[in-house]
């Protein structure tokens, strides 16, 4: 008798007006994507929208393959104007052991990592980028890829992924 409203005052606290955002937000590629230019273009699909002043932690899989083993891809990503951002990129260039990697910096939007080769024709490959973001306004977080150079074949394949953090 001495508990009034608690009923009302319950169902008030519940989900109304509260939701909750996935923690990562995963993407990924359903059709392969010939890459026909050494101009980094979009690959469909593996974006994020990003809000201005949110910390970001992000990763892409490239999963990539060429005709040629003299020929080999370039990656990247696009963003919005930032605070803050640091990324890395990662490409397969040789058979296994030291120096298999080409591995860079991605310092602006638009930047590039840049492989001159791969191991062998016609083999899915992995390229990595990650990095932190921190938008100084809202856009999208877009990532890239085009041919190392115009003299042979590359593609982007089906199942690339990509996954977004949202850092508290």
């Amino acid at each position: 008798s001495d508990v009034t409203s608690l009923v009302s005052d319950l169902a008030a606290k519940s989900d109304s007006g509260h939701t909750h955002t996935a923690n990562p937000l995963a993407v990924k590629m359903t059709a392969d994507l010939t890459l026909t230019t050494a101009a980094l273009v979009d690959l469909t699909g593996l974006s994020f929208a990003v809000t201005s002043g949110v910390y970001y932690i992000f990763k892409f899989f490239v999963i990539f393959r060429t005709d040629t083993t003299t020929s080999g891809v370039r990656i990247g990503v696009t963003t919005p104007a930032f605070t803050r951002f640091a990324a890395t990129g990662r490409i397969i260039f040789a058979a296994d052991g030291a120096g298999a990697e080409f591995q860079g910096a991605l310092t602006s939007s638009g930047d590039a990592v840049i492989a001159t080769g791969v191991p062998a024709v016609n083999t899915d490959y992995l390229a990595i980028i990650e990095g932190v973001l921190l938008p100084s306004a809202n856009g999208t977080l877009q990532c890239q890829a085009g041919e190392e150079v115009t003299a042979g074949i590359a593609i982007a394949r089906q199942g690339s992924a990509g996954l977004l953090f949202t850092v508290p």
